[in-house]
């Protein structure tokens, strides 16, 4: 099944300095700043848009000011959101159910977040970050609806680039109901990933699947 994820305004470290969001000027310093992060940003963005699979992480969320306006801090009922970049980011409480299914290779890593003015913590609250690293392969060439109609690619085949699904529609491999892992990217889906029934079903009983916006999919035999 495909899932999203939700927008915020929060950023990722030095963010400030790749964006300018007015907070400095453009003295050496920060343009030295921007040279120095501006490799991590590029990668950390590929890595979240799965256009590249890296094991690359931030070490910390920042939180300030944003076309004049102060960004808001996450709330109880976030308890899934994504940043700048398009990185994943759970609440403890949604991470939990996540660290008891099989995660492989993706990387969930605690994170928390600072006032990027003051450089002190802006919220107690311990974050995870999700790095879904971990790639499978399960959707079918076949597909029924027009809008689904594959895109010829060199590297794998096919790809399928519709952002609106609903649900019993994608065609996938029924190979999948055995993946190995509960969240996982397949690359001839661009821009959604995957999760399993169980992961599905935890997230379901806890009250925390609203806000991926998931799909069932046509399992092809």
């Amino acid at each position: 099944m495909e899932a999203c994820v939700k927008d915020s305004g929060l950023m990722y470290p030095e963010i400030r300095g790749i964006l300018g969001v007015g907070l400095e000027t453009e003295t050496p310093e920060v343009q030295e700043k921007k040279r120095k992060y501006f490799p991590f940003a590029l990668e950390l963005e590929k890595t979240n848009h799965f256009a590249v699979q890296s094991k690359i992480i931030p070490n910390a969320l920042w939180v300030g000011i944003y076309q004049n306006e102060a960004i808001k801090l996450p709330t109880h009922e976030d308890y899934i959101f994504s940043i700048w970049s398009g990185g994943r980011i759970f609440n403890p409480s949604c991470a939990a159910i996540l660290k008891q299914h099989r995660l492989g290779e993706n990387i969930l890593t605690p994170v928390q977040i600072y006032d990027l003015s003051t450089g002190c913590l802006a919220s107690d609250e311990t974050y995870y970050f999700l790095n879904l690293y971990e790639r499978r392969m399960c959707v079918c060439e076949t597909q029924a609806t027009p809008r689904l109609k594959p895109i010829p690619d060199i590297t794998h085949g096919f790809r399928i680039a519709s952002s609106v699904f609903y649900d019993g529609e994608l065609n996938i491999d029924k190979h999948a109901l055995n993946c190995d892992v509960d969240l996982w990217h397949d690359r001839r889906l661009l821009g959604h990933f995957f999760m399993s029934a169980n992961l599905h079903h935890a997230l379901s009983e806890a009250g925390m699947i609203d806000k991926f916006s998931a799909y069932t999919c046509n399992l092809i035999e």
